[in-house]
């Protein structure tokens, strides 16, 4: 069976290219697996603004995305058709991340059997990788066995996406719920950990920096939304649903609510209905800077905490400006804080991404580091409680509908416009609706 990489350039992530494993003696079986691996094909994954963010990141320092799969030996670009193959370069490509399903195929692991479906991080791609786990121990309340990769080529990777899990049950179809957690869940734990943990003191602990670098202050003034209206720009994300539906329900766990929660995205209709205390409001983008901004500074809120999830930092500028003005002229004493949790979903320029880091340090904009504050969280609570929670929060909004209205558009294998390769070219090129969510079978 042939086996097809997908390839992503690392200076300008529109570029793309399909190569194919060519080893020297085809009918030459494949190595030896050493003690506690596993060898897996990627199976079912999701494609977002997040593996946009994988790419363009991918060399950064602390970040080092584009080490999880090397390109492999003996890779020929086979792309266009017709061309003549030429070897992979890995200094020029590299192969973006994806969070989703692998089946296993050969195992030396004494808890692993050919055939389990593992839940992490994997290759868009269709060729094999070899896996080599160290166990970690089970959760309280759970018979999932989890494991960290430790092959050492990945050991610049920050821990969250080291861990893998083979559930229990065993996760023996990649039908429909299976696409749904492959869609939601990787990005569920932003939401989850913001509204908790950086906007709140959930369980205890202490709200923690949305960095989640230790030594980094981030105080009761910085975390408490009682007096606050939350703005969610980009709204219409994953994350941004999470987070509304979290921010929804603060009153039943112990956290204040605040004042009111302003959504703006290009489609509102799609958002869900949050039926709760929290006072919402829904925009468009075009209402976002008049009957938004009406909306939330009629509530008198002593603080506005604007949540970047995706909205062009051109635009949050302009609403910054904006409030900055509704608030002199209503004489209210409301401080401003941003935070930025996504990206607009494109692929930046050079000269674009230099323009947004402008912009969000005249904003004073703070980023956020999922892995950061969830090692910070479970320093605090343990990591059983800690996850025992995290899977209740997302069991109970996935059973209220809690995401809204999301279209699943569903690709298969990796080439041609119904495989990664066209699933690629549409987030980049933006051609799906904002509700829309990419689901991959490559296997």
């Amino acid at each position: 069976m042939a086996q097809y990489v997908y390839l992503v350039s690392k200076k300008d992530n529109n570029l793309s290219a399909i190569g194919e494993i060519t080893t020297p003696d085809r009918s030459a079986a494949p190595s030896p697996l050493p003690p506690h691996s596993v060898r897996v094909r990627t199976s079912l994954i999701s494609l977002s603004s997040n593996n946009l963010t994988y790419a363009a990141g991918g060399s950064t320092p602390h970040l080092h995305w584009w080490d999880t799969y090397p390109v492999p030996e003996h890779v020929q670009i086979i792309s266009p058709p017709g061309a003549e193959p030429t070897p992979a370069d890995g200094e020029h490509w590299g192969i973006v991340p994806a969070w989703g399903y692998g089946t296993v195929l050969e195992s030396t692991h004494p808890s692993i059997n050919p055939g389990a479906i593992l839940w992490g991080f994997w290759p868009t791609s269709g060729h094999r990788v070899d896996l080599t786990f160290e166990d970690t121990p089970p959760l309280p309340n759970s018979k999932s066995l989890r494991f960290r990769e430790v092959s050492q080529h990945r050991q610049r990777l920050m821990a969250l996406y080291n861990n893998y899990t083979l559930e229990d049950p065993p996760v023996t179809e990649l039908g429909d719920s299976a696409a749904v957690k492959v869609l939601c869940r990787p990005v569920w734990q932003a939401g989850y950990l913001l509204n908790g943990f950086i906007l709140g003191d959930l369980a205890g602990v202490t709200p923690v920096h949305p960095l989640g670098l230790p030594g980094f202050a981030w105080g009761q003034e910085d975390s408490d939304l009682s007096k606050a209206v939350v703005v969610s720009l980009g709204a219409g994300t994953k994350t941004a649903r999470s987070f509304a539906w979290n921010l929804a329900r603060r009153d039943q766990v112990g956290l204040p609510t605040p004042y009111g929660l302003l959504q703006a995205t290009s489609d509102p209709c799609s958002l869900a209905e949050l039926g709760s205390a929290l006072k919402v409001h829904n925009v468009n983008y075009n209402g976002l800077m008049d009957t938004g901004l009406e909306w939330a500074v009629s509530k008198r809120p002593e603080r506005l905490v604007i949540v970047d999830f995706g909205a062009s930092k051109e635009l949050m500028k302009s609403f910054v400006d904006a409030a900055r003005d509704a608030s002199k002229a209503r004489s209210l004493s409301m401080s401003i804080q941003v935070i930025a949790v996504g990206t607009e979903c494109k692929v930046f320029t050079e000269q674009e991404m230099r323009s947004q880091h402008e912009i969000g340090l005249a904003l004073n904009r703070v980023q956020m580091n999922t892995s950061g504050v969830k090692d910070r969280v479970i320093e605090e609570l343990g990591v059983g409680a800690y996850n025992v929670a995290l899977e209740k929060s997302y069991d109970d909004c996935v059973s209220e509908n809690g995401l809204g209205n999301l279209s699943l558009h569903r690709f298969r294998g990796v080439r041609g416009e119904g495989g990664i390769e066209g699933a690629w070219k549409a987030l980049c090129g933006r051609s799906l609706e904002p509700n829309a969510g990419i689901v991959i079978r490559v296997d």
